[in-house]
């Protein structure tokens, strides 16, 4: 079992808005949320992108929820926002790199 921690005012949006989605996931947006916000701990928060390439959030497809349909409702509920794609670090392929709506950050 793992903890993930959101800021509350996301959280809560996101669980109200995904009340009406059965067919997402509230644990796999939190997760694919997770991966973006946590980099941000230590950074000027919002500022920056995060790459999320396909390969490795395939791996967290279940059941029949796919990761491509929750980063799309993110972003259409303003929660995320997408760059161009960039390349990787290993230079096998390219990532497309989101960030979250700075209305949603915390400010520590």
């Amino acid at each position: 079992m793992a903890f993930v921690s959101l800021p509350d005012k996301l959280y809560y949006y996101l669980k109200d808005e995904l009340k009406s989605r059965p067919d997402l996931s509230m644990d796999l947006a939190v997760l694919i949320l997770s991966f973006i916000i946590n980099p941000f701990k230590n950074m000027n928060k919002g500022k920056d992108y995060v790459n999320l390439c396909s390969t490795a959030l395939r791996k967290f497809n279940y059941r029949s929820y796919r990761y491509q349909d929750h980063l799309e409702y993110l972003q259409q509920l303003g929660i995320l926002i997408m760059s161009e794609y960039s390349n990787r670090q290993d230079g096998k392929g390219k990532c497309r790199g989101f960030k979250i709506s700075e209305k949603y950050i915390t400010k520590y």
